[in-house]
């Protein structure tokens, strides 16, 4: 009977437990996964809402630069009357008037210029910012994905497990389906 019951009960045993620590191990590595996606998610956030920032300091530098060609441009236009005055012209003298229109036209060409640059920098790191923070989202739909398919090497390895038992310890190995 000992024998009988060491037969029986051993095979059984560890099929239950190697199913069991199968299943806890992969549940850890359903939670190191999901941790880690998680994790992604988060620091692609955070990415993105530093080319954010980013984004911003690049229109402001550019808004600062315009400011620096204004300042510039009234500084030459000075310039310009300054010298005129003391070669004896005038300020409405048509070359004055002239030199002065060339110098406005290239200073808000160059203003323009400088804010489209600007501008079209921020958009580039928006859109990279955009991006970073779709590549979390991803990562983060992916924690189901991952989630389903160790539900399912869970159930997979119960069924195995049961499959082995039953080869084990099922009704061909004692008899008619009864065991002693």
């Amino acid at each position: 009977m000992s024998e009988l019951v060491s037969n029986l009960f051993s095979p059984a045993l560890m099929t239950i437990i190697g199913s069991g620590m199968g299943a806890a191990a992969r549940e850890t590595n359903n939670s190191m996964q999901i941790a880690g996606l998680e994790n992604r998610a988060r620091i692609a956030g955070f990415e993105a809402d530093q080319m954010d920032i980013n984004a911003k300091q690049q229109v402001a530098a550019g808004t600062q630069a315009v400011a620096q060609i204004a300042y510039k441009a009234h500084l030459e236009e000075s310039s310009l009357i300054a010298k005129a005055a003391a070669s004896g012209g005038a300020a409405t003298d048509p070359t004055v008037l002239m030199l002065r229109a060339r110098l406005k036209a290239a200073d808000a060409f160059n203003e323009v210029q400088t804010m489209a640059n600007a501008t079209e920098a921020a958009r580039q790191t928006e859109l990279r910012a955009k991006a970073t923070r779709m590549s979390g989202e991803y990562a983060k739909s992916q924690e189901g994905l991952v989630d389903s398919t160790n539900t399912m090497a869970q159930i997979g390895g119960i069924f195995s497990g049961a499959a082995s038992l039953y080869q084990k310890c099922g009704p061909g190995r004692y008899g008619n389906g009864a065991n002693p």
